[in-house]
């Protein structure tokens, strides 16, 4: 497999475990389930038995189940499948706002070859057509994020740090970044560490040191930097089962704790200036010692 393809199905493998972790959280009431089925089908287009489906092949296989199967006529050209034509009546009648355009992008993406035509003319046939009724905008609350209990949540974000002398360019700065992953409930920082880049490695490096600290989070909750939304990190979130959760654009705020953290964190860079630290190992480890003292 072409490594484009490889990629392509390990995307649609993400878009089914984001559409589906919702109700991978414990301690669902059947309510809350409920209304959350009903809610991603609204949004994702998709239909009930095909979540089910997700669902049931993730618990058995894990995230290498979500990804697509190639199939075996691949390139030939023959009708629609009934199972085709089922999923797409179902989806039909789930929302009757739905396009046969998404109806027919939803089979696309299941392996399915289907003509926009072809699919039109069969939902017609079965008392399905119409125009499409638009579907009121929903404004749906987010919960806020008050988690109880350890590792339910994390919240990780990047930081400008301290600018140090570049041992590469003699005369020359380096800035510093700080990578900083804490717990919801508890505040606990599970890893925070300052690197002299913000590539993916330093986010790797930090995510994998603290799980190896703390273990698992049931959430893991970032912002939009290109880090925090690589796919890395996605396929890493979804192979340890950790829900990958982002915050709205332009919606710091909605990050509280770890940006209050960050402005903690000032205090350290007010004490580091006096103490001057040459080296990237010193700026690291000035801020051991300022963490295991903050109480």
């Amino acid at each position: 497999m072409r490594k484009a393809e490889l990629d392509q199905g390990r995307e649609e493998a993400l878009r089914r475990y984001r559409i589906i972790a919702p109700l991978l959280e414990k301690n669902l009431a059947e309510c809350e389930k409920r209304d959350i089925r009903w809610l991603i089908r609204e949004q994702e287009g998709i239909s009930g038995r095909t979540l089910r489906r997700y669902i049931a092949a993730f618990k058995q296989g894990g995230f290498d189940s979500l990804l697509p199967k190639e199939r075996q006529d691949k390139g030939s050209c023959k009708a629609i499948p009934a199972e085709a034509l089922k999923m797409a009546a179902e989806m039909r009648q789930e929302l009757p706002a739905r396009s046969a355009e998404r109806i027919q992008q939803i089979l696309v993406s299941e392996g399915y070859s289907v003509a926009r035509s072809t699919l039109e003319r069969h939902l017609r046939q079965q008392g399905l057509s119409g125009r499409a009724i638009k579907a009121e905008q929903k404004h749906v609350v987010s919960r806020r994020f008050n988690r109880v209990g350890r590792n339910t949540l994390w919240q990780a974000d990047l930081k400008y740090g301290p600018y140090l002398p570049d041992p590469s360019h003699p005369g020359r700065k380096m800035r510093t970044y700080l990578v900083a992953i804490i717990d919801d409930a508890t505040r606990l920082v599970v890893h925070a560490e300052f690197y002299d880049n913000q590539k993916l490695p330093v986010l790797e490096d930090t995510f994998r040191k603290a799980v190896l600290k703390c273990g698992n989070p049931d959430n893991l909750y970032v912002d939009n930097g290109k880090i925090f939304v690589s796919q890395w990190l996605r396929l890493a979130c979804a192979k340890l089962r950790i829900r990958h959760l982002k915050t709205q654009i332009y919606s710091a705020e909605s990050k509280g704790k770890i940006e209050r953290f960050n402005r903690s964190v000032e205090e350290f860079l007010q004490e580091a200036q006096l103490e001057k630290p040459q080296t990237l190992d010193q700026l690291n480890e000035q801020f051991r010692v300022w963490l295991s003292e903050r109480v």
